[in-house]
C-alpha cells in the first residue's frame, strides 16, 4: 500500500476517493474531504525500484509496517471549500491541495504540522487573504503556495522555519510576511518573487540565511 508522491498532480477534478474496507488498510478517505494515511522518516537507503538508485526519506507504512499513525494528508477533494487541516497531522504531502480552486479558508487543528510538501497548495487561487500557520510548522517545500493569488498576509509562530524555492512564487498580492518567534531562518533562492517581494517582519535578534535580494526586505521588531 504506497503511493507515489507525484500521483495525484493535475487531478484537477477528483473530488472523491473510495477505499474497500481490509483490515490491514493504510489509507483512510475522511470526512468527505481527505485521504490520510501514515509514513516514517528514515535515513537508511531503500531501493528506487524504477532506476535502481538508493534513496531516503518519506516512506509509508504499508502492510507490513511498525504502526499505522495516519500522520500524512495525501489528498483533498478538489471541490473543498474550507479546510480544517485533521488533527495529528504532521505532512501535507505533495500536490495534495493542488488547484483546488474553490478553497478559500485554511485552519489548523492542532499543532502537529512540521512539513508542507512540494506544490501542496499551488493554484489556489481563491485561498483567503491571510494563513496563520501553527508554531510546529518548520518547512514549507518547493512551490508549495505557488500563483496563490488571494493571498496577502502570512504570519508563523514557528521557532525555526526554511521557506523553499518558488514557495510564495507569485502570490501577487503578497506583502506582509510576519515571522514571530523564529530565531532562524533559511530563505532560499526565489522563495518570494523578486519584483514583489513582500515584507518581512521577524525578530531583532533573528537569524536570517537566505539571497541578497531580501535582505531590503527585512524589517527587525523588539
Amino acid at each position: 500500500d504506497i503511493l507515489n508522491d507525484n500521483w495525484c498532480n493535475g487531478t484537477d477534478k477528483l473530488d472523491q476517493i473510495k477505499i474497500p474496507f481490509n483490515e490491514n488498510q493504510s489509507f483512510q478517505w475522511i470526512n468527505d474531504q481527505f485521504l490520510i494515511g501514515s509514513s516514517i522518516h528514515t535515513d537508511k537507503p531503500f531501493c528506487n525500484f524504477i532506476n535502481g538508485n538508493p534513496f531516503v526519506g518519506n516512506f509509508l507504512y504499508g502492510e507490513y509496517g511498525i504502526s499505522k499513525k495516519c500522520n500524512v494528508l495525501f489528498f483533498a477533494s478538489r471541490n473543498i471549500e474550507e479546510a480544517v487541516i485533521p488533527e495529528k497531522i504532521s505532512i501535507i504531502n505533495d500536490f495534495a491541495f493542488q488547484n483546488c480552486q474553490k478553497l478559500i479558508s485554511l485552519k489548523f487543528n492542532d499543532q502537529c504540522l512540521e512539513v508542507i510538501k512540494r506544490e501542496a497548495f499551488s493554484g489556489c487561487n481563491c485561498l483567503k487573504k491571510e494563513i496563520i500557520f501553527p508554531p510546529s510548522l518548520h518547512k514549507i517545500s518547493y512551490g508549495a503556495f505557488r500563483n496563490c493569488t488571494s493571498l496577502t498576509t502570512l504570519t508563523f509562530h514557528s521557532k525555526k522555519i526554511i521557506f523553499e524555492p518558488y514557495c510564495f512564487a507569485n502570490c501577487t498580492n503578497l506583502n506582509i510576511v510576519k515571522i514571530i518567534n523564529a530565531l532562524k531562518i533559511t530563505i532560499k533562492q526565489f522563495a518570494f518573487d523578486i519584483d514583489n517581494c513582500p515584507t518581512i517582519y521577524v525578530k531583532k535578534n533573528a537569524c536570517v540565511e537566505g539571497n541578497e535580494y531580501v535582505e531590503g526586505h527585512i524589517c527587525k521588531n523588539d
